[in-house]
């Protein structure tokens, strides 16, 4: 099955309870995948845009349910189920591995959109942010316990691998520069 439409995506966030504030994000996610999608594409990359643009716009789709569950399964593996059960399985793919602590599993059998969604949402909140500027948010709110700070160091260490891989292939858009 094709991914999900634009205005299907943003139906899909309605009815799942994502409130102004997440689909503001969701958005602006999007809009630097997509930034990046468009580069990659003009290169040797070969980026899926529909499934890019649908997994980007729907990565925080299981956030509400997670928390209404005290988040004893994590929102990425809510938001996997729930966009199964919607009937969009490779939506659902990319989406399972867009939270931060994913990458400390590995990265080498990610597809392109996953690496591309991953890192968008750490550039991203409702506005565009560096990695530097995104993880010390994170940090303020996750960040708890030092074992909790020195994972999410740990996570932006390999975010800002990431980031070289991706961004040193293209033109850099303005928007997303340091």
């Amino acid at each position: 099955m094709s991914p999900p439409s634009e205005d299907k995506c943003l139906e899909l966030l309605k009815k799942h309870d994502a409130p102004e504030n997440i689909q503001k994000h969701c958005k602006k996610v999007r809009d630097v995948a997509v930034l990046i999608g468009k580069e990659l594409n003009k290169e040797r990359d070969r980026v899926d845009m529909e499934l890019l643009e649908a997994a980007s716009l729907l990565h925080d789709i299981g956030k509400m349910k997670a928390k209404e569950q005290s988040g004893e399964v994590g929102h990425g593996d809510l938001g996997y189920r729930i966009l199964q059960d919607e009937g969009y399985p490779e939506t659902a793919s990319v989406v399972r591995k867009h939270p931060v602590v994913k990458i400390l599993k590995g990265i080498d059998d990610w597809t392109i959109e996953d690496k591309i969604v991953y890192y968008s949402d750490k550039r991203a909140r409702e506005d565009i942010l560096s990695l530097d500027e995104r993880f010390a948010g994170l940090i303020e709110s996750y960040g708890d316990t030092p074992a909790k700070v020195e994972e999410l160091e740990k996570c932006k260490s390999k975010a800002r691998e990431l980031e070289r891989e991706l961004l040193t292939k293209i033109d850099v858009p303005s928007e997303i520069k340091n």
